[in-house]
């Protein structure tokens, strides 16, 4: 089973292209997944307010904050709510969130809801992996409680990984058991999470 990655280059005044196949035993499918859109607000001292009535956070949801600075993206990853009033939510760093920190007060944020994509895959047997969303999102793989990879998904662009060829060095992924991607949208749009990946199952007697 092949998985196959075509890329075109217009660099410098000089246009080439790339494709890239690897071969294994099975194929992973991430059918589209709706990541939730975000709900803009202000950063307060407590944690969000000027939310709009009917935003649906709850107490003990755990959510993603997104904001720029000077056009970077910025996110600050597992903020667990502790309380929410219509137009507002509170949070503390217990249990402690990851990623950029939060900004000062009275910064645009969005908060959007994190999604759970189950997976049962052995890095070992990882030869490609490919995710893409129609909006600006984040991602990360999870083996277990522990976080392996982080990636920041811009709108529409591809984000890969080839054994031996694109990303991470060989054996990033040894050892470990991915169990789950959890993404969210980095803006007031729902958007669309597609992804897939080829594995190299084959076991020698």
């Amino acid at each position: 089973m092949d998985g196959i990655i075509r890329e075109s280059y217009d660099i410098g005044g000089i246009s080439f292209s790339s494709v890239v196949r690897r071969t294994g035993e099975t194929a992973l499918a991430i059918s589209p997944v709706t990541l939730r859109a975000g709900v803009a607000g202000k950063r307060s001292a407590s944690g969000i307010d000027t939310l709009p009535t009917g935003h649906g956070f709850l107490a003990q949801d755990v959510c993603d904050v997104h904001w720029s600075v000077d056009g970077a993206r910025k996110c600050r990853r597992a903020v667990t709510i502790d309380g929410a009033t219509a137009n507002a939510v509170t949070f503390d760093d217990n249990p402690a969130a990851s990623g950029d920190t939060l900004p000062a007060n009275g910064t645009d944020l969005v908060l959007s809801h994190q999604e759970h994509i189950g997976l049962d895959v052995d890095g070992d047997t990882l030869e490609m992996f490919a995710f893409r969303t129609d909006g600006d999102a984040v991602m990360a793989l999870w083996a277990g409680v522990s976080e392996v990879q982080f990636a920041k998904l811009t709108a529409k662009e591809a984000y890969s990984w080839v054994k031996e060829h694109i990303g991470l060095s060989d054996g990033t992924f040894a050892g470990l058991s991915f169990t789950e991607i959890v993404a969210s949208s980095a803006t007031t749009q729902a958007t669309q999470f597609v992804g897939g990946a080829i594995l190299d199952t084959f076991t020698e007697a």
